[in-house]
């Protein structure tokens, strides 16, 4: 993925899930670690996203925390940087793709979540399993944007009043039994297959 289709607060993320990997000695940057990070962001709009559907953002940080304690770690000296895992460039398309499929021209926060949820592996696990399932959340994008309809700038996250309905997680229950479908950063791009940490 091109970094530059990437909002700032995406590119914020995505770095900080590499540093976690780093400090953690993972070998690789997992989706759990994209997740970790959204979930801690500063401002960040993941919690009112998992909010609007009924997700416990507690319950799901939890459980998010306890998947990372499970990852494989290496220790020592010569450790390489971790490098980005299949997983996790399949959760980066993803985001492009839903990105695209509603028009937006950036790949914003929001979208992340949605991929962790649909392509993450574990995350999906953590993310579904608490309520946050992919049409979900995607449904609920118009309410924590707060009247923006599309992305058109690298910083549209910073301009959202984060609301949720309070009519919202009925509706949620509604179509998760129906089963109706709703609706630069730290590191550089030295290849087209993975954003790595180390300098270009």
């Amino acid at each position: 993925m091109n970094a530059d289709r990437l909002t700032t607060k995406s590119q914020e993320a995505l770095s900080a899930a590499f540093s976690r990997a780093a400090t953690d000695g993972s070998p690789q940057v997992e989706p759990l670690h994209l997740l970790a990070a959204l979930l801690d962001q500063p401002d960040g709009i993941a919690g009112p996203l998992l909010g609007a559907v009924g997700a416990p953002l507690p319950q799901v940080r939890s459980r998010t925390q306890q998947a990372l304690a499970r990852l494989p770690r290496t220790k020592g000296s010569n450790v390489a940087p971790p490098q980005a895992s299949r997983g996790l460039l399949a959760v980066l398309a993803a985001a492009e793709t839903a990105a695209r499929g509603i028009g937006d021209e950036y790949v914003s926060t929001e979208h992340l979540l949605v991929a962790l949820a649909k392509e993450g592996g574990e995350a999906a696990t953590v993310l579904t399993s608490s309520g946050g399932l992919p049409d979900l959340l995607l449904d609920a994008f118009d309410a924590v944007r707060g009247g923006i309809r599309r992305i058109t700038n690298q910083d549209p996250e910073g301009a959202y009043q984060a609301q949720t309905s309070p009519s919202w997680p009925a509706r949620a229950s509604s179509t998760r039994s129906s089963g109706a479908t709703p609706r630069s950063g730290a590191w550089c791009r030295c290849s087209r297959a993975a954003p790595r940490t180390t300098p270009c």
